[in-house]
């Protein structure tokens, strides 16, 4: 059934025939009030439907409401966070989840900015530009994120801003990672700026989210050491420059702002409120790694894992504020908590071949040796679906595909060896020899698969 599914679902895929997973029933929850059906057009992430409510364009996509044009307030904010940094930039990437109506904003205050808006789906911006119906010449990359960059000369952009998506998730864990983070100082003008969201809207922090701050600007102030300010409007942003005195505060973005001379459209005196600076020093005072004195001793970068287990902490916080999931995360780890779990998972691994009959023990031993083989698969499958994701963006449907051609495999697999077994029987030494050398085989092909993904163009 998993190999006919896999089969059949490939075979519409290079048709050109994707199935939908999603319904508009979901759009009219949203708009009780509409008449037309919306329309909707599919990426490697899913089903997005748009349309028009009370001369708004909204569109919907699997995470909520992804898109409202025109949005005043928010949009607005943050192409003055960027252009109170560097009001004469040529060119600005905006790239994760920043808005299009940030770019649109952004195209409003400076008509002649070079805008390239790059989000996490590399088919989303593209499909969405050809059916929003605006005028604009803000350009979509059409590639995801990390391999846009990587196909950057150095200096490509005067001002880059960067919204992760969720660390929840191992691909937005890895939007936190100094080798991102590496990438996004390399395309950056040495005179340029870079913006990092925070997602810090509350005035109070709550230890899991202090903790998740901690963890994503510390990789930022690390590769960016020379200079670098926290506002704490539109969001929470940390800005980043190369050159110290570069990155501007609450003393000097404003009048930068004002050259422009936009007032109409955003007062300067609005300026000041995206720096307020008494809401920054509070939240400093919460997480000290967004004050100034906060890099002089960094520790060592964590792990994805660390980030990813930070972000799950913060979500479970922020849907059950009366739990304290990162005292347990902090327990876990002085327990040393990993290996103890790891100790356990490998005596509940072997428990059924040391309990048992002598005459029977080399047959479980076989046993369990047969079943590691198809969990090295299962992760070998996983960790090649995650890194081609980090390269080329949301592939939900191709993920569902490979998954499905991945268990056909396992089934023919299982039917090949009870075949062997069956027809070499009465001899065990050679049976033992060779699923030896296929585990070998099998942990070689994985790691030249993951060494040569990068390596696709």
């Amino acid at each position: 059934g998993a190999a006919a599914g896999g089969v059949g679902l490939l075979a519409l895929l290079v048709s050109g025939v994707v199935p939908d997973p999603r319904d508009e029933v979901e759009w009219f929850r949203y708009f009780p009030k509409a008449v037309e059906r919306p329309g909707r057009f599919m990426t490697g992430g899913g089903t997005t439907f748009y349309g028009s409510q009370e001369g708004t364009f909204y569109a919907l996509s699997s995470g909520g409401v992804s898109e409202v044009l025109p949005e005043g307030d928010r949009a607005m904010e943050l192409a003055v966070l960027m252009l109170s940094q560097r009001p004469y930039a040529k060119s600005v990437l905006l790239a994760g989840q920043v808005p299009l109506a940030a770019g649109l904003a952004l195209e409003a205050l400076r008509p002649d900015l070079e805008i390239v808006w790059c989000p996490c789906d590399a088919e989303y911006g593209v499909k969405l530009l050809a059916v929003v119906g605006v005028r604009t010449g803000v350009r979509a990359a059409g590639q995801s994120p990390q391999l846009f960059l990587s196909r950057q000369v150095d200096g490509a952009f005067d001002g880059v801003m960067v919204m992760p998506p969720p660390a929840t998730s191992l691909g937005g864990a890895a939007w936190r990672d100094a080798a991102f983070v590496r990438e996004v100082r390399r395309i950056t003008l040495r005179t340029g700026v870079a913006l990092f969201g925070l997602d810090c809207e509350g005035a109070v922090l709550t230890p899991e989210k202090a903790a998740l701050l901690d963890l994503t600007v510390r990789p930022v102030r690390q590769v960016w050491p020379e200079s670098g300010c926290f506002a704490p409007g539109a969001g929470g942003w940390w800005i980043a420059a190369q050159v110290p005195q570069l990155a501007y505060s609450v003393e000097a973005a404003p009048a930068r702002f004002a050259l422009l001379k936009r007032q109409e459209l955003f007062p300067n005196e609005a300026v000041t409120r995206l720096y307020d600076s008494e809401r920054a020093q509070r939240l400093i005072r919460q997480c000290p790694i967004l004050g100034p004195e906060g890099a002089q001793l960094l520790p060592d970068r964590e792990q994805t894992e660390e980030v990813l287990a930070a972000g799950l902490a913060d979500a479970i916080r922020r849907e059950y504020p009366g739990s304290t999931p990162g005292q347990w995360l902090a327990r876990f780890k002085e327990v040393d908590g990993t290996r103890l779990l790891s100790l356990l998972l490998v005596a509940v691994w072997m428990m059924p071949v040391a309990l048992g009959l002598k005459a029977t023990a080399s047959r479980r031993l076989f046993a369990a040796w047969l079943a590691a083989c198809g969990a090295l698969g299962l992760a070998v499958s996983l960790a090649v679906l995650y890194r081609l994701q980090m390269r080329f963006g949301s592939l939900y449907l191709l993920a569902g595909a490979g998954s499905c051609l991945y268990l056909g495999g396992l089934f023919c697999g299982n039917r090949l060896g009870e075949w062997a077994v069956l027809f070499w029987r009465g001899r065990l030494a050679f049976l033992r020899s060779a699923v030896l050398a296929t585990t070998a085989v099998q942990a070689v092909v994985a790691l030249g698969v993951l060494n040569c993904i990068d390596g696709v163009a």
